[in-house]
């Protein structure tokens, strides 16, 4: 900055971090886990804050089958099974 726009003054009052979550295919996981009621919205492969809520937004019309709304996360790209057997694996209790 300096470089660009001259000496300059600046109060720091808030920062914020986070991981990025990537997935193997770097397509984001939205969809039921396990067909139980437990749902995912995850790897957003760095673009989470700006496009969760989409995803959220699907899993929330699945939930309540309203068919007539986009899915803008297709089961056949986007469920958790490509990338994990929820038959084989053990969830913790809810």
């Amino acid at each position: 900055m300096r470089k660009h726009f001259g000496p300059y003054e600046l109060d720091l009052d808030n920062e914020w971090s986070g991981t990025v979550g990537y997935t193997p295919d770097e397509y984001p996981i939205v969809g039921s886990i396990d067909g139980k009621g437990r749902w995912i919205v995850a790897g957003m492969c760095g673009s989470g804050s700006g496009v969760s809520f989409n995803g959220a937004r699907c899993i929330v019309n699945r939930i309540l089958e309203l068919d007539d709304e986009p899915d803008d996360y297709p089961e056949e790209y986007f469920a958790p099974s490509r990338l994990l057997d929820p038959a084989n694996h053990q969830w913790p209790a809810v």
